[in-house]
């Protein structure tokens, strides 16, 4: 779990930059599909995590 989050603070810059519990779900929403998209292409390229 530990590796996931650092995984989203580092490749997308987790942050709360917004103020609002509805804009901050949205960050972690947009930030969630872009680790998945990632981890997705190292999959397929044979790439390990």
């Amino acid at each position: 779990m530990e590796a996931t989050i650092h995984q989203a603070v580092t490749v997308t810059g987790l942050r709360a930059r917004y103020r609002g519990i509805k804009k901050v779900h949205i960050e972690h929403i947009v930030s969630a599909i872009a680790v998945n998209l990632i981890r997705l292409h190292a999959w397929r390229n044979g790439h390990p995590q």
